[in-house]
């Protein structure tokens, strides 16, 4: 992934395609008994990218994702994706599912910073 994203001169946005990556991965690893995953990404844009992970289950992702209780460990990565992507969504295959999910990866500046008044 960082390979393409440099090769697009988007580079920067590795950290956040790289979570997204896992969640959705991790995902259709923990939630189905796939046998097989496979992970695609494309430029749709100037500035945006499609990360794919296709798995042989049927079962779609719920659409909004819930939220995790206080001191639960687990339930987290549909919040992340939502809140990290530009948006995102699922379907069903013949084979399988798709889940999907888009990253505007804009050039960031970084925050300037302030030092503390005497």
């Amino acid at each position: 992934m960082a390979s393409c994203l440099n090769a697009w001169g988007l580079g920067h946005g590795i950290d956040d395609l790289a979570l997204v990556a896992t969640e959705l991965v991790t995902n259709s690893v923990a939630h189905t008994e796939t046998a097989q995953v496979g992970v695609s990404l494309s430029r749709v844009g100037d500035s945006t990218v499609r990360l794919t992970v296709t798995d042989t289950s049927r079962e779609l992702p719920p659409s909004s994702p819930a939220t995790a209780g206080e001191g639960e460990v687990h339930g987290r990565g549909l919040l992340l994706v939502a809140a990290l992507t530009s948006r995102w969504g699922a379907e069903r295959l013949i084979t399988g599912k798709r889940v999907w999910a888009e990253l505007d990866i804009t050039s960031k500046s970084p925050e300037p910073h302030s030092r503390p008044s005497p």
